[in-house]
């Protein structure tokens, strides 16, 4: 008993069925731990997804350039319900959540530049 409390580790026991203070204590703490780390997990998980829409959205804006600058008028209206829908996700995520401004802008920087290489290797003029 000496050493637990020294080291500050909590005791595990029951009295009959009902839990001591100590393991309700270290129930909640566990609680508390899952939550934070939950907290965590899902705001990258809204970064990535953030970034990955943006990502996404400027490589299908390119394609929709393109086609407009081709006149072809079908895919255009394509590209462009594709780019819409992808924006929007987007926006309803970083509005919600200010902080995401920072992974669409990195989404967006990284979407377009691949974008261009890729316009480069698979679209040439």
């Amino acid at each position: 008993m000496v050493w637990q409390e020294i080291v500050n580790l909590p005791v595990y026991t029951t009295v009959g069925s009902i839990p001591t203070t100590s393991t309700i204590n270290l129930i909640k703490d566990n609680y508390e731990l899952f939550n934070g780390i939950f907290f965590s997990l899902r705001i990258i998980m809204n970064y990535l997804m953030v970034f990955f829409l943006v990502f996404v959205t400027d490589l299908l804006y390119c394609f929709y350039l393109k086609a407009v600058q081709e006149n072809k008028y079908l895919l255009a209206s394509v590209w462009s319900t594709a780019v819409t829908f992808t924006a929007s996700i987007a926006a309803i995520n970083y509005i919600e959540d200010h902080s995401m401004l920072y992974a669409s802008l990195t989404g967006a920087f990284c979407g377009t530049y691949v974008a261009m290489k890729l316009k480069k290797k698979l679209l040439p003029e």
